[in-house]
């Protein structure tokens, strides 16, 4: 996979692989730095964003603990969330505007109330999965609503708020049991087309 990005990157320009071979610099902190429309605070805040996630990353301790779980016990995953929101009967101001009506990613950060109350609904249904709300937190979806540069920041939002949720029920409950937060990713919105869909390769930056 490592090889991968790094063709990708030298494809992309030799700076860009010199970044990766060399300074030790992610695909994903190389394609921020390559986005020409962001402005150079939009590319400091994205790479710091993107250090704090790297940094608290524990992938391999979470699939050690999952792999454990899942030999002795049935885990549970949480339900639908567009469903869920629909059932709040929100208005156009709850998503920020009009312009954002229908975008439920962006109730991470216009509403993050309501999600909270969804993922502890669920918690405490019994869920030991919880999914965030970001099934299409993806820059290329976002773009249909001018939000593509808040993709990280909502991502880390939606994160944030399982967090809340998951310690607001310990503290409420008493019950300690360990419950994983799952990240969501839907398929987009987009098709991949030769008539002006999407390519794959915009599909795997945006992805990764």
């Amino acid at each position: 996979a490592v090889k991968t990005y790094e063709r990708q990157a030298k494809e992309l320009n030799h700076i860009g692989y010199f970044l990766i071979e060399t300074l030790g610099y992610t695909m994903q902190e190389v394609m921020v730095i390559a986005d020409t429309s962001l402005e150079i605070q939009d590319v400091n805040r994205k790479l710091k964003e993107l250090k704090k996630i790297n940094e608290e990353a524990t992938f391999e301790d979470a699939r050690e603990e999952i792999t454990k779980d899942l030999k002795n016990r049935i885990l549970l995953l949480d339900g639908a969330m567009g469903t869920m929101i629909q059932k709040e009967d929100l208005s156009k101001e709850d998503f920020g505007g009009e312009k954002y009506e229908g975008c439920n990613d962006y109730l991470v950060l216009t509403r993050p109330d309501i999600i909270k109350q969804i993922h502890k609904k669920y918690i405490e249904s019994g869920s030991d999965i919880i999914e965030t709300n970001t099934f299409g937190a993806l820059n290329i979806v976002l773009n249909e609503y001018g939000l593509e540069n808040k993709d990280i920041e909502m991502n880390i939002a939606a994160v944030n708020i399982v967090k809340n949720a998951i310690e607001e029920y310990r503290n409420e409950s008493g019950d300690n049991k360990r419950i994983y937060i799952a990240g969501a990713l839907g398929p987009t919105s987009k098709s991949i087309s030769v008539t002006g869909g999407v390519t794959f390769d915009e599909l795997i930056n945006t992805y990764y």
